[in-house]
């Protein structure tokens, strides 16, 4: 996990390029915490996987005031 002191901006608005194959769809892109800072990481396209879905990279907001960065990863379905 990453944690940051300060939370991550807003998302930024992202034009879809279309996709490479028909069986491939948007992960969206999301603020990571690198070098005291939140830099931006850009969407991609990903081909689908049997059995398993995507789960988004989020921001949670602690009792600590910390922020703490997880991940998107697939899931197992």
């Amino acid at each position: 996990a990453v944690w940051a002191p300060l939370p991550p901006p807003p998302p930024r608005v992202e034009v879809v390029p279309p996709p490479p194959r028909r069986d491939y769809f948007w992960i969206p892109g999301y603020w990571l915490w690198e070098a005291d800072r939140h830099r931006w990481v850009d969407g991609r396209w990903e081909a689908r996987r049997e059995r398993e879905h995507w789960v988004p990279h989020r921001w949670e907001h602690d009792e600590r005031g910390q922020w703490r960065a997880n991940g998107g990863y697939w899931r197992r379905d």
